[in-house]
């Protein structure tokens, strides 16, 4: 059985142990499934939760030196078991928490935590509350600096834990949730990944193909580095996008510490071989290279593409099975090549596309830009033969659905994303009793 290890923070208790309660629900399906995952679960509040916000603030200022001290001695490990865990949940509004100052959010203290103790894996609470299913970037909250942000009531959903749409509460199983039994591992093996390629570049070591980086929103690009045109050509004077290097991002362009002097002396600090210093460096740059690549590549599906909305442009590659709507759903469940698909399209086509590095995405994908430049596989689609169904892919079940659904009593519905692209086109089944917002993505 694996141990996960879960720190809820609020400064408000009684709201606390409402998310506490919550995560027990969720344990508690586990433990009748028999699903090997064994939440454990602590808390900090009130005034217990100040007091360690404190001391990590005094930290912060102790060892982030001034221009003056000594490069060796100015990054010391924070051992601080009080934030040792693999999931953190800390509520958005920490107004009332005892510490001085401008009233304190879980945005504000994000970076910190992130940056200067072992909590894995940060998730923001009730940020905003009135959102069940975010319909902008398909990420639950673009802008929060944890690594996603939820509402309590999502917390006892098993699918969340598992990311089996069989344990889905009501159906709802956003396909942007991650499944948490596997966040903490994936950001261990990030941070590892982070410190051996440090000096590296980012797209070399992703191993994207060039016309890949073509395919870069002004988004995605801007996220890397402010100092390049949103021209995608190589040649930006002294500066090339494909160059830039995992500690160049940490430097220029990380949101965690928002103080350029300060990550210039943790940079400085890293290079003179201070170890405490390249983990606060790998730490952050993980986290925010993985909120890019959920964000700005996997989901406009522009530069990599996923099986469900591969899928939907190419419905041919599950060939026999393209007729049932139920081998849609099966291929979504599929962890080894073909994944489900047409085995020998898949091995003649496809294989060679796949991205070779599943700790930076939650289930397969490809690269979009070499597939839709395949001569071949348009040449398949025009030879298919069989009429496949009508079938959209639903955003907020994870499922596939008919456009006309006879056991229900509506058809998906269509909306679109503020993906720069040409496929920010999505369906959700609007579920009922949960809030989608902004309703204005809805419009035609």
């Amino acid at each position: 059985m694996s141990d996960l290890k879960v720190l809820v923070c609020d400064d408000i208790e009684a709201r606390g142990q409402e998310t506490v309660n919550e995560i027990s629900k969720a344990r508690d399906k586990l433990a009748q499934t028999g699903i090997d995952i064994d939440i454990q679960t602590r808390a900090l509040f009130a005034d217990s939760l100040s007091e360690e916000l404190k001391k990590l603030f005094e930290y912060i200022a102790k060892h982030l030196p001034p221009d003056d001290a000594e490069l060796s001695e100015c990054i010391h490990p924070f051992d601080h078991a009080a934030f040792d865990c693999d999931i953190m949940f800390i509520d958005n509004n920490l107004a009332a928490l005892d510490i001085k100052g401008a009233r304190l959010t879980a945005e504000a203290v994000a970076g910190f935590v992130r940056a200067f103790t072992n909590a894995r894996y940060l998730i923001s609470l009730n940020k905003n509350p009135d959102v069940d299913f975010d319909l902008r970037y398909l990420i639950g909250d673009y802008k929060t600096q944890a690594d996603l942000a939820l509402n309590i009531n999502h917390l006892s959903n098993l699918a969340l834990w598992t990311g089996d749409v069989q344990d889905a509460k009501d159906h709802f199983l956003p396909w942007y949730w991650p499944a948490l039994n596997c966040v903490p591992k994936k950001r261990i093996e990030q941070i590892g990944f982070v410190k051996k390629h440090m000096e590296s570049a980012i797209f070399g070591t992703l191993s994207f193909p060039d016309q890949a980086v073509d395919y870069l929103s002004r988004h995605a690009i801007g996220v890397l580095s402010s100092e390049v045109p949103t021209s995608t050509s190589d040649d930006f004077g002294d500066k090339s996008m494909k160059t830039i290097t995992y500690k160049e991002f940490f430097r220029d362009s990380c949101r965690s510490l928002p103080s350029l002097k300060e990550r210039t002396r943790l940079i400085e600090a890293a290079d003179f071989g201070n170890e405490s210093a390249v983990e606060i460096v790998a730490r952050v740059v993980s986290a925010e290279i993985d909120k890019w690549i959920r964000r700005d590549i996997v989901g406009p599906q522009e530069v990599l593409v996923d099986i469900p909305h591969l899928l939907m442009r190419m419905p041919f590659i599950l060939g026999r099975g393209v007729c049932d709507i139920d081998q849609w759903d099966e291929a979504l469940k599929g962890t080894d090549p073909p994944f489900g698909l047409d085995m020998e399209t898949y091995d003649k086509h496809i294989f060679d596309t796949a991205f070779p590095y599943n700790i930076w995405v939650k289930s397969p994908c490809f690269w979009w830009p070499e597939l839709r430049n395949r001569g071949a596989l348009d040449d398949l689609f025009l030879a298919a033969k069989e009429d496949w169904p009508d079938v959209v892919f639903c955003e907020d079940t994870s499922t596939f659905r008919t456009l006309t659904s006879i056991e229900e009593n509506s058809d998906p519905v269509e909306f679109a994303a503020e993906f720069e692209g040409s496929w920010n086109r999505r369906y959700v089944s609007v579920l009922r009793g949960l809030k989608y917002a902004p309703r204005s993505r809805f419009a035609s």
